[in-house]
């Protein structure tokens, strides 16, 4: 059993919580359950589910930060409760995934069916360990690649409702805070393989599409 290492939320972030949901659901956006409120190093959202509560946690850094900022995540994870952002993946995307799971499968068979039994499989210079190298990489690349995408629609998918629905927008500000808290892996990772969009990226597709929920004016 994992060890729970979230604080309760004060009663402040609470109350900013419960304004947000109180919002959503004059606008006929109701979130699937009520969420408990805690802080921790990253923030995240997560239904209910085996008897547990609904969660949203929040990065307690952002507590010392403008309160703008501090509600465009609140908004963004409360998202992630809303019924409309709970989606399968796309055609594509399954294809992807499965395809990836199919490619490895049949990697494994061939190494363990054919490889081994013609003494292909020698170590530690078997030409069969090359193949099946590649064959899980790229299996695995395939699928990641059906799996992320449908993560980053997903994201994209709850910040339209913290624009939309609750009425925050991603500021330059926070883009920039983003990136300097980004590490050096998920810089340098390819965008089809991110489970997050970047940040920059984040913040025009709202604007682009919607314009600014604050100002009503479009980009």
């Amino acid at each position: 059993m994992s060890r729970d290492r979230t604080t309760p939320a004060p009663a402040s972030l609470v109350r900013e919580v419960e304004e947000l949901i109180a919002r959503g659901e004059r606008l006929g956006y109701p979130v699937l359950s009520q969420p408990e409120i805690r802080l921790g190093t990253r923030s995240s959202a997560r239904s209910a589910r085996g008897g547990q509560p609904a969660r949203i946690t929040l990065d307690a850094r952002l507590l010392e930060r403008s309160a703008a900022d501090r509600h465009w995540v609140l908004g963004h994870e409360l998202g992630h409760l809303l019924p409309g952002t709970l989606r399968v993946g796309s055609v594509l995307q399954r294809a992807l995934l499965a395809g990836g799971l199919a490619i490895m499968a049949v990697t494994v068979l061939v190494v363990v069916l054919v490889a081994v039994p013609r003494g292909w499989a020698a170590i530690p210079d078997g030409p069969a360990w090359n193949w099946g190298l590649f064959g899980i990489v790229t299996g695995l690349v395939i699928g990641l690649a059906g799996l992320m995408g449908h993560s980053r629609d997903t994201e994209a998918a709850c910040d339209r409702a913290s624009a939309l629905i609750y009425g925050q927008t991603l500021s330059k500000e926070h883009v920039a805070y983003l990136l300097r808290h980004e590490g050096l892996l998920n810089r340098l990772t390819p965008t089809v393989l991110r489970s997050h969009p970047r940040p920059g990226w984040r913040r025009e597709q709202v604007l682009t599409a919607h314009g600014d929920p604050g100002t009503g004016a479009p980009v």
